[in-house]
């Protein structure tokens, strides 16, 4: 697990989680750990389907070490996740942690 502070509108800080082959249909799935998770504006990034991409946004601080369903998309490769949350630079933490595809 890694986390970093928010970042307002700047990214300073990002993680990302690659899919080698991944040819079908998956729900992606994060993990939110208990601690230095506090952001409620926590940025994902999904890349599927060749060039498409996918945004979605997880207030990590309502989760404790829960896995949280995200979208279902086609041929996921690429899931990003950065400091650029909106909120006031320091204020909360962005917490980095597992990501999994369900098939």
């Amino acid at each position: 697990m890694r986390w970093t502070y928010t970042n307002g509108t700047y990214t300073s800080n990002y993680a990302k989680w690659d899919n080698i082959d991944s040819a079908q249909y998956a729900t992606l799935s994060i993990y939110i750990p208990n601690v230095n998770a506090t952001t409620a504006n926590a940025p994902y990034l999904a890349t599927y389907n060749g060039a498409s991409s996918y945004s979605f946004y997880i207030n990590q601080n309502i989760y404790y070490n829960q896995w949280i369903t995200g979208p279902y998309l086609y041929d996921i490769r690429n899931v990003y996740l950065d400091d650029n949350t909106g909120e006031t630079p320091g204020s909360t933490k962005v917490g980095f942690d597992g990501v999994r595809l369900l098939y």
